[in-house]
């Protein structure tokens, strides 16, 4: 293997000797500092989280309604509550209610019941479980 059939930094990982600022070429070292950046960016974005996973609350209701009937009142109950980035397609309604991702999802049951479906993500408990219950209450 040849340096050029590789590229890159990939070459310094066969090397028998270890790598060391002298047997380094500048373009290897701008990609390691580019590396290491990346990784400190990343890492970074973990603490904000203070290395916990999101909160998760979900929630499912039967409504004595059509599908379609659900997904309006839906849709609606989100436009209520502020959803931004709102995207709607066949497998629910998806946005961001302040620092919150919400879906809600409507599935037929019937021609006249439907079957609701509300999870809320985000990493402040008191918000999601606020935002879940609003949701829950403005569709009925």
């Amino acid at each position: 293997m040849n340096k050029g059939q590789w590229g890159g930094i990939f070459p310094l990982m066969l090397q028998s000797q270890p790598v060391t600022p002298d047997n380094l070429n500048g373009r290897e070292t701008r990609m390691i500092n580019k590396a290491v950046l990346i990784l400190l960016f990343l890492l970074s974005g973990s603490a904000l989280a203070e290395g916990k996973p999101p909160e998760l609350w979900s929630w499912f209701k039967d409504l004595n309604k059509s599908k379609e009937a659900c997904e309006i009142q839906s849709s609606y109950a989100l436009q209520v509550l502020g959803l931004g980035n709102q995207v709607e397609n066949e497998y629910g309604i998806y946005g961001n209610v302040k620092s919150n991702r919400v879906v809600v999802k409507c599935i037929e049951i019937s021609p006249n019941q439907s079957k609701l479906m509300v999870a809320v993500a985000g990493y402040n408990r008191d918000s999601v479980e606020l935002v879940r219950n609003k949701i829950i209450d403005l569709i009925q």
